[in-house]
């Protein structure tokens, strides 16, 4: 358990939006080192780690997205002031008032969101959300020299800038990213745990991107790695508390990993009906060794294994979520105990085909 901890903070205190994932590649190459016999990264910048190179009778692959939400400079005014663009889904009422960081050709520097004071705001301004591109990030500067002298140009990448942490040195943990470096997480430590236990099975770690603007790196890494069985490990909404009922959200925190059935985003073509293949394994396996876990359907999300699952000719496909609260924002909160639940669920899963 303290190792996953330890991995957790480490791969969620790591910069990496959605198109700049870099950093966290090589933090999970670190993780594993001793762990993997083969790297390779492909042209979108995925990031492939083989163990056991053909040994054994199936290719397993696990995957997770590395990248997380964030934004994007698309210009720099007068007074040296950012206007951005978001990276992804974001929740225009969480930007305000937020501590950020710029990735700029000369290192990262901070910044500040903000916007009129309440003071200032005429008729009913008050009462609307302030939309995302009307948000200014402020870098401490007054003129757009000055800010083009720190190294900030059009096209920089920022996110939240938040350290993460386990509340008040319990089990439940609050992080900028945690979707997903929940999942990163969790498939690390089963890669770990799989050469530990002697598993024969080639497996093959993906650590996808740009998953947040469309699932776009997935796919392509199944048509390279062409596994015979591929399992999707990402975060899912957790209801039961701050004001979301369990009847529109029936997973909870600390209660188990989520098995998923079935996923589709309305606003896209982005989805998954579950092939039951794979989810009456993860039930049977749970079962037999008494693994706590809970059953999800989500409308309105999707994840990588709806790319997955659709690359080449075809993969089979199964998804395991760990729950999480506050999705989307600089606050994702999950339970260190389900992330155990999970790795715990997909190491057995791989030991009965092994």
């Amino acid at each position: 358990m303290e190792r996953l901890a330890k991995t957790l903070s480490a791969l969620d205190n790591t910069f990496g939006v959605s198109g700049e994932e870099e950093a966290v590649a090589a933090q999970i190459k670190k993780e594993l080192e001793g762990f993997y016999d083969s790297c390779k990264e492909d042209a979108l910048g995925n990031i492939i780690l083989t163990q056991n190179a053909r040994g054994g009778n199936k290719k397993i692959a696990l995957a997770a997205h590395m990248d997380e939400i964030g934004f994007i400079v698309r210009y720099i005014d007068d007074n040296g002031q950012l206007l951005i663009a978001p990276v992804g889904y974001h929740d225009d009422r969480m930007l305000i008032n937020q501590d950020v960081e710029i990735k700029t050709k000369n290192g990262m520097i901070e910044g500040v969101t903000g916007y009129k004071p309440a003071h200032m705001l005429k008729g009913d301004e008050g009462e609307k959300v302030i939309p995302f591109d009307s948000i200014y990030v402020d870098v401490g500067t007054l003129t757009r020299a000055e800010t083009e002298k720190l190294g900030v140009r059009i096209g920089d990448y920022g996110h939240y800038q938040r350290t993460g942490k386990f509340i008040n040195g319990g089990k439940i943990y609050t992080g900028k990213s945690v979707d997903n470096r929940v999942g990163c997480t969790v498939i690390c430590e089963v890669m770990r745990r799989a050469k530990e236990a002697g598993i024969k099975n080639e497996l093959t770690l993906i650590g996808t991107v740009q998953e947040e603007v469309g699932a776009r790196g997935a796919g392509v890494a199944g048509f390279e790695v062409k596994p015979d069985v591929a399992i999707v490990v990402d975060v899912t909404i957790a209801g039961g508390a701050s004001g979301l009922e369990l009847s529109e959200c029936c997973i909870e925190l600390g209660k188990g990993p989520a098995i998923k059935y079935y996923d589709w985003d309305m606003g896209s073509t982005m989805g998954n009906n579950v092939s039951k293949k794979m989810t009456r394994a993860f039930e049977a396996v749970a079962e037999k060794n008494n693994i706590q876990f809970q059953r999800e359907v989500l409308i309105n999300g999707g994840t990588d294994g709806w790319t997955l699952a659709t690359s080449g000719s075809g993969v089979l496909t199964g998804i395991i979520s760990v729950p999480q609260r506050y999705m989307h924002t600089a606050v994702g909160t999950v339970h260190i105990d389900d992330l155990e639940g999970a790795v715990d669920l997909i190491l057995k899963y791989i030991q009965s085909i092994d």
